[in-house]
């Protein structure tokens, strides 16, 4: 298959893995309370209402999906990786970025607002991993490297502020 097929598989992927994330990620936010309180699961889902625990509903739920795309696809597609992982550090900014805005005006919490927040940034994050992939913007195969060091060091920070 050419990688102008496998793009367009990319940009059908980004779809069906928005709807897949989403879904994920709701299910996610109770994983660590289904576990009774289990140390490990506590590692890739939140432990508690603080906006820094509640990116992990992005976070793991996106990698698990990018990771069998990559494997099925995404490896034929140059730049995949860092594409997507650029998508990431995107969605990842825009929730605790909307969330001071918004509560500069509400003066607390919606959760109404939390929940729309969340689903828009797993848009905002397929959106901007896929444009990339589409423009081309992340061809050099340096920039997979990249992302492979940026992803690993999320993860590492995100285990060891769980326990901080």
């Amino acid at each position: 298959m050419s990688e102008k097929r496998y793009i367009e598989t990319a940009v059908w992927g980004s779809i069906a893995g928005f709807f897949i994330v989403s879904l994920l990620g709701t299910v996610w936010h109770y994983l660590y309370g289904f576990t009774g309180g289990n140390a490990f699961v506590g590692i890739f889902a939140p432990v508690n209402e603080s906006v820094r625990e509640h990116l992990k509903l992005l976070i793991y739920p996106f990698l698990l999906y990018i990771l069998a795309e990559y494997i099925v696809f995404g490896r034929h597609i140059a730049g995949f990786a860092y594409s997507m992982t650029t998508g990431l550090l995107c969605g990842l900014v825009f929730i605790p970025l909307s969330f001071y805005i918004y509560n500069i005006f509400t003066r607390a919490p919606v959760t109404a607002l939390d929940i729309i927040i969340y689903y828009l940034s797993v848009a905002v994050t397929f959106f901007i991993g896929t444009e990339r992939i589409v423009s081309k913007k992340d061809t050099s195969s340096n920039k997979n490297r990249r992302a492979a060091v940026i992803i690993a060091a999320i993860v590492l920070l995100f285990t060891l502020f769980t326990f901080l």
